[in-house]
């Protein structure tokens, strides 16, 4: 999975903001999940720290107010209104 996410970045440049978080967003998660399993070679010690501020990028940037709402249930707290431009 974290090769599929890897790949994806192949078209960073046809992405939107939101689209280019979630990426990172995988990516994190990934890193996290595959040190988590215990097997080495072992990812960014600090991946899981980058989840929380990350996502609440993701939420600032979407538009949709459920995935905003999502986001708020997940960490615990509700983002900021996105911003305009």
């Amino acid at each position: 999975m974290f090769e599929l996410v890897r790949r994806g970045w192949a078209v960073e440049e046809q992405l939107t903001q939101e689209q280019r978080i979630l990426f990172r967003l995988a990516e994190l998660v990934g890193k996290v999940g595959h040190n988590e399993a215990g097997s080495p070679p072992f990812f960014d010690h600090d991946a899981g720290w980058q989840i929380g501020p990350l996502a609440r990028r993701l939420a600032t940037a979407a538009p949709d107010p459920a995935v905003r709402d999502r986001i708020a249930d997940a960490l615990g707290g509700r983002p900021p209104e996105p911003l305009d431009g």
